[in-house]
């Protein structure tokens, strides 16, 4: 009787093991790597990035209403301007705390906490009636809504992206002009149908509201080699996860502040032009509506502009398209912004301009991840990078229209020369720090060529004499390392 009774509960625990077994070889199967799955899950980060940025990138039409308008009484255009400044701020000031949020309690309910904060934001705003409401709805609570709506899905894109992984996330950020074309020519359109900007801004809340909620619905973390259990919530979790999402040792690595002062000055530039086009239309003769559309252009030709860097950077190196695309925005801002003031060349500059100035914002996390693999083998340390970066930028953007204004030199024939200037200086130094992480990197990879482990792949005698001149320690050398050809 006992020998039956073991038997079948021997039966019983082997058809336990067998589903077990199965149960785990399931959870070890999913999609593919930049894969389609892995394209939708770009398409999806990119709406929620026209739900957020791109309504930022929209902001110059209520910047310049606000600044055309008695809707506030009292109100200085440094007030108005910080506001926008205030939003850059704090989405990028808390990225680190949105990605610790995100991995104590999951990405679906960290951005579902965001669409609830920016919806009810834009509300209020909608019926705010003096500055200081501005400040807590307009730029306060969208500001943190913006991280933690955007930031988590920009973790969570690159664990489904390998070698696409610069055509991923450039999808992925070109949200922001997207949702710039929709949300300028919208904002404009409400604000001359009800002559102000109440419902322009409850149209803002309903529609992210509809478009992330669906994005939400469909973005999921990728499963690696176990089933993805809900995080168990305790303190120590969350002392973990901000541990590990400011890792400052990451800034004894020479290359790593150079992108980080890459990043910060090309997403300060951006911003800069972004918010200063508009009001320099205006003050060329050009009425609201033109004002209007030259945003719309500057916004929208990012569209096409953010994915080409992102396909030309995994086929010819990501530093390489970086370097490229930052001289010849600086150029274009020397040679055609400073002098176009009629309409016809304002609307060829924006579209040139669109093409190119979006590369800091798209470029920076894949650059990142390949840094972090030559310095350690380690990308997964790529969320603390990326949030160290962003907390860094966001100080500087904080005042970046304040900055703008207040170059403007309103009884000068050319009022924005100073602004103009600076801004395309700015990203002739980003040309320079991406000239100076391409020399590290070509002098880390050549280190590494010549190690023991690889030494003996190499058959040509003449080609191991040449990186050994290449790594010599002068300045010949340095600048040779810098141009030297290479896919990086």
């Amino acid at each position: 009787m006992s020998s039956g009774v073991n038997k079948q509960n021997s039966i019983l625990m082997e058809r336990k093991l067998v589903q077990d077994i199965n149960v785990e070889q399931e959870e070890y199967k999913d999609y593919p790597k930049d894969g389609k799955f892995a394209m939708l899950i770009s398409i999806c980060a990119m709406l929620l990035s026209v739900s957020s940025w791109g309504v930022n990138s929209a902001y110059g039409i209520f910047l310049n209403f606000y600044l055309t308008t008695n809707q506030f009484p009292g109100a200085t255009e440094y007030e108005f301007a910080l506001i926008g400044g205030l939003v850059v701020f704090l989405a990028q000031f808390c990225g680190s705390l949105s990605i610790v949020i995100y991995k104590t309690i999951g990405f679906k309910k960290t951005t579902m906490l965001g669409v609830v904060i920016q919806t009810t934001a834009y509300i209020l705003s909608s019926i705010s009636t003096k500055i200081w409401h501005l400040f807590l709805t307009e730029g306060l609570l969208v500001g943190i809504s913006f991280s933690l709506t955007f930031i988590p899905s920009t973790v969570l894109l690159p664990t489904w992206l390998d070698k696409r992984m610069s055509t991923g996330l450039a999808i992925c950020s070109s949200g922001a002009g997207f949702g710039g074309v929709i949300f300028s020519l919208a904002i404009n359109a409400l604000i001359n149908l009800t002559g102000n900007q109440r419902w322009a801004l409850r149209m803002c809340a309903i529609v992210t509201c509809v478009i992330s909620c669906a994005c939400i619905a469909i973005i999921r973390e990728r499963r690696i080699n176990k089933k993805v259990e809900p995080p168990k919530l305790s303190f120590q979790l969350f002392k973990e996860n901000m541990g590990q999402s400011l890792d400052l040792k990451l800034y004894k690595y020479y290359v790593v502040c150079l992108l980080c002062g890459f990043y910060t000055i090309a997403v300060f530039s951006f911003i800069l032009l972004l918010f200063t086009m508009a009001s320099y239309a205006k003050s060329n003769g050009l009425n609201y509506d033109q004002s209007s559309v030259l945003t719309s252009l500057l916004n929208g030709f990012q569209v096409i502009g953010r994915p080409l860097m992102g396909i030309t950077g995994d086929k010819i190196g990501r530093i390489n398209t970086t370097a490229i695309v930052s001289i010849t925005a600086s150029l274009t801002l020397y040679a055609y912004w400073i002098n176009a003031t009629s309409y016809g060349s304002l609307i060829g500059c924006c579209i040139l301009l669109g093409l190119c100035i979006g590369v800091g914002g798209t470029m920076s996390q894949s650059i990142g991840s390949d840094l972090l693999i030559l310095i350690d083998g380690k990308p997964d340390r790529l969320p603390a990078l990326w949030s160290n970066m962003n907390i860094v930028s966001s100080i500087f953007c904080l005042v970046a229209e304040v900055i703008a204004l207040a170059m403007v030199v309103p009884s000068s024939s050319h009022p924005f020369l100073h602004t103009q200037i600076f801004v395309a200086s700015c990203f002739m130094v980003c040309f320079i720090l991406m000239l100076l992480i391409r020399e590290w990197t070509i002098r880390v990879t050549l280190q590494k060529r010549l190690s023991p482990n690889c030494l003996e792949k190499i058959h040509n005698q003449k080609v191991i004499e040449m990186y050994q001149r290449l790594l010599q320690p002068n300045t010949l050398r340095f600048l040779q390392r810098m141009f030297y050809q290479m896919g990086v």
